[in-house]
């Protein structure tokens, strides 16, 4: 009965964007097929960081979420230098066929998130000198870590896409702990 409703559905969703496509100028149907699991992942992103947002407001002093939600604007920020667009980008190419991106966009995602290291390595240094030691061990921490948000096989996207969001979720547990007991 569940798999009648499911491809019910799902006929009623492909028609609705055969329908609208040639008013969008898009193949609807392609399009939604193609960024499914890209748009959950993003999805689940944003609302991870909404809802740790509104938990982190109501369970941690002002003090204490003032730090997390400095770390990660900073985070953000030097996240910029890993062109986070690049992944996207990859994925689209090697769709076409162009397998050797690949490689060329790792050497450069690598080479400028060094760019966002250093940044944040910067930022462990000064709070270290005006004695923030829990923000400067953070710091400290995110400046080893690059990006490499598509340093996936395209054959385990889906679970690649799940698994960071449950490692991201952990990531936020492991920073709300952290933060707690200081």
């Amino acid at each position: 009965m569940v798999k009648k409703h499911y491809t019910n559905l799902k006929d009623k969703i492909y028609n609705f964007a055969k329908d609208y496509s040639s008013k969008v100028g898009l193949d609807l149907p392609y399009f939604i097929k193609g960024g499914f699991w890209l748009s959950v992942g993003q999805f689940f992103g944003t609302l991870k960081g909404f809802i740790l947002s509104i938990v982190f407001a109501n369970l941690l002093s002002k003090e204490v979420f003032g730090e997390y939600s400095f770390a990660m604007t900073v985070l953000g920020i030097a996240g910029v230098f890993a062109l986070p667009g690049m992944g996207v980008a990859v994925v689209q190419a090697v769709a076409k066929g162009y397998e050797g991106t690949y490689f060329k966009a790792l050497k450069e995602v690598f080479k400028w998130s060094w760019l966002g290291s250093l940044l944040l390595l910067g930022f462990s240094i000064y709070e270290y000198f005006y004695g923030i030691y829990n923000l400067m061990l953070i710091f400290l921490i995110l400046s080893s870590v690059t990006d490499n948000s598509f340093n996936s096989d395209k054959i385990f996207f889906t679970s690649f896409s799940f698994a960071f969001s449950i490692l991201s979720i952990n990531l936020s547990a492991s920073l709300f702990l952290f933060f707690n007991n200081t």
